[in-house]
């Protein structure tokens, strides 16, 4: 199974703040005067102390650095923390679970299980940190409720959580559309209700969501944007019912896309006789779309207006349009930059079609409708017809040259009816519709106008009734529901016409 998370299509793309790797409002930890701090054989007695939160071991990042020989150095603006000693280096974010690491000028990314932050001026991080950050040993000593760090054993780069994004490969460059599938050797956490593939920039640590889903193992398929070119980290984070984040992983890739855009929907050489639904295949994420269709032999060109990328767009082909036609799709970025696809070109044959809309077999005319006449070919002449099934005859209800007309039959038609449009076209060769048959009631009806139920007033009004029955002067009444006492605001002897309520 592969699911595609849509961005929106109109020109902007939003870029979420990724706020749930994000740690804003967290408890304080909770100190324990009887842990202790060794490193390198020295137990250090200065303040801050290690701290307990959770279950994991938390400690003052500049004072256990410092005393293994790293620089620390702190940047406000950006709330992070620059740590580097010889080849090795690590930058953390504060409330920030993204921890990049440096190996000898190689990024590496990682999530942490607690974000650093900031206590009473100083700020903590656990302790697998110290070990991750500078490849040094660290031990806890239940007996003596001691943490120790020693610089003499070298120890790798241990990943916080059990998982890995199995479908791409750190430093992977991205062409294109993408599959993103997690793998969890040790079990998926107990709880996990959501999966959700983040897009970040390592400079920031933000981004925004490019897949999601409820199953965490299922398959998800990555459309990237142009925009996101360049240097980018990949993260899987994984989430229970309730948002809480569960577990994550995180790795660095170059977005490098190769734009192809191909038309859906048609096949070269197909013959075309009805509407065809036309689409675009991507495999980066655009703003929108349009499609050109060419008549190559009448050199007739139509290009479409902006198109949803993710959604299709329906072509009907008019008698004049029959010939040889090509039809493409181009893409567009934020910038309107254009990315054409191949054209594809197809015979198109169709046949006159003609058919009446406004109404639908079966219908109960109860108040006025539009009849249309749905056709595929130009016309000089357009007739709407009522016929009564039982006899054949026919009354002309309008006569125009195209359009629409709007109906709203009498008592005097009621019964079952047949409704049908004749035209003429400009060879003057006459085409009829399939009739439509409906029901005419004959009841006589007077329509308010202006206003509608339970809408407060609270200015003037034009007021106007349509009805389906001649008349010859009309009154608008105010009534008070509750005495039933009327007053006119408004009325004449122009039926049609539009009356003013102050």
């Amino acid at each position: 199974m592969h699911l595609r998370l849509k961005t929106s299509w109109r020109p902007l793309v939003i870029f979420l703040l990724v706020f749930f790797l994000f740690q804003c409002s967290l408890p304080r930890g909770v100190r324990a005067g009887e842990l202790k701090l060794v490193i390198d054989g020295r137990s250090i007695e200065a303040e801050p102390r290690p701290l307990l939160e959770g279950g994991r071991t938390l400690v003052p990042v500049r004072l256990v650095m410092e005393e293994l020989g790293a620089q620390v150095d702190w940047d406000e603006e950006s709330r992070t923390v620059h740590i580097t000693k010889g080849g090795r280096g690590v930058l953390l974010r504060i409330d920030s679970r993204l921890v990049v690491y440096n190996r000898e000028g190689e990024r590496v990314y990682g999530l942490s299980d607690v974000a650093p932050r900031i206590l009473d001026g100083r700020t903590f991080v656990p302790v697998r940190l110290v070990s991750n950050a500078l490849g040094v040993a660290v031990d806890w000593e239940e007996a003596s409720r001691t943490v120790v760090v020693d610089s003499s054993q070298g120890a790798a780069l241990t990943p916080f959580y059990s998982l890995e994004i199995a479908s791409v490969q750190p430093g992977q460059v991205i062409t294109g559309t993408t599959r993103l599938e997690t793998v969890f050797p040790g079990g998926v956490p107990a709880g996990a209700a959501e999966i959700r593939y983040l897009l970040l920039d390592p400079e920031t640590g933000r981004g925004r969501v490019v897949a999601r889903g409820h199953n965490p193992t299922a398959s998800y398929q990555w459309l990237p944007v142009l925009e996101e070119e360049g240097e980018r980290v990949l993260v899987a984070a994984v989430y229970d019912g309730a948002g809480r984040f569960l577990a994550g992983t995180a790795l660095g890739v170059q977005v490098a896309l190769e734009p192809r855009v191909s038309l859906t929907g048609l096949t070269p050489g197909e013959l075309l006789k009805d509407t065809v639904a036309l689409g675009a295949e991507l495999n980066f994420a655009p703003a929108y779309v349009r499609y050109e269709i060419v008549n190559q032999d009448a050199g007739k060109v139509f290009v479409s207006d902006e198109v949803d990328p993710y959604g299709t767009f329906s072509w009907t082909p008019m008698l004049e349009d029959n010939g040889t036609v090509s039809f493409r799709v181009t893409a567009y970025d934020q910038a309107g930059q254009a990315y054409l696809g191949q054209a594809v070109t197809a015979p198109v044959a169709t046949e006159p079609k003609l058919g009446l809309r406004g109404v639908g077999d079966g219908d109960t005319i109860t108040k006025p409708v539009t009849l249309l006449a749905s056709r595929n070919f130009p016309v000089s002449r357009t007739e709407f017809i009522l016929r009564d099934p039982r006899t054949g005859q026919e009354k002309v209800l309008a006569q125009i040259p195209y359009g629409g007309y709007r109906w709203f039959p009498g008592p005097e038609e009621a019964g079952r009816k047949e409704v049908l449009v004749r035209v003429v076209d400009p060879a003057g060769k006459t085409h009829t519709s399939p009739p439509v048959g409906v029901e005419i009631t004959a009841q006589s009806r007077l329509l308010l106008e202006g206003v509608g139920p339970n809408q407060v007033v609270t200015g003037p009004v034009e007021l106007a009734v349509t009805s389906n029955v001649p008349l010859t002067n009309i009154q608008f009444y105010l009534i008070n529901p509750k005495t039933g006492a009327r007053q006119v605001i408004a009325g004449g002897s122009d039926p049609g016409a539009k009356y003013t309520w102050i």
